[in-house]
């Protein structure tokens, strides 16, 4: 059973759902009114809230690298396509990377996202903007388009390769 037939099961025995969140409710209602606080839901009265579902848009500003990431493809070995800073997650010191590096290490995703909020609270996400970078050592380089993937790997396959002695890199 399900909605308005739900029901919940209390030492062995089943009770309406509808009814043990309305116990519930006055239970709760002196601790709510010492604290000025109100229900913004009409749960009570079991009426549902209609909910304006936005849409959401979700970017990834290197498609490709976000292809690898999703099929278990994290351990890289990258040219860089340009010039760029890399940023010591522990110290925050920068490294200046060339343009045609060669570079190893785990593909990772770090999300920017722009939501809507209500008295502090979020209600709602509008973008999520999905930056991938190449974290090595403690070190993040964020990836960009241009950069060019020599060798992908999924954390199997570089255990494997490794035990096997094979130099794959």
């Amino acid at each position: 059973m399900g909605g308005l037939d739900a029901v919940f099961i209390k030492n062995g025995q089943q009770i309406s759902a509808r009814e043990s969140i309305l116990e519930m409710l006055e239970r709760t209602h002196p601790h709510r009114e010492a604290l000025n606080l109100e229900l913004t839901s009409n749960l009570s009265n079991a009426e549902p809230e209609i909910w304006q579902k936005e849409d959401l848009k979700i970017h990834a500003s290197t498609p490709h690298f976000e292809e690898l990431r999703g099929r278990g493809k994290d351990i890289l070995l990258i040219r860089t396509g340009s010039p760029r800073v890399a940023v010591d997650q522990r110290s925050g010191r920068q490294y200046r990377v060339k343009s045609g590096t060669r570079l190893m290490g785990r593909l990772s995703a770090n999300f920017q996202l722009s939501y809507t909020e209500e008295v502090g609270l979020v209600v709602g996400f509008q973008d999520i903007n999905i930056v991938n970078t190449l974290e090595i050592n403690g070190t993040s380089l964020p990836l960009q388009t241009e950069d060019k993937i020599e060798r992908a790997l999924s954390e199997e396959e570089h255990i494997l390769s490794r035990f096997l002695g094979r130099t794959i890199f």
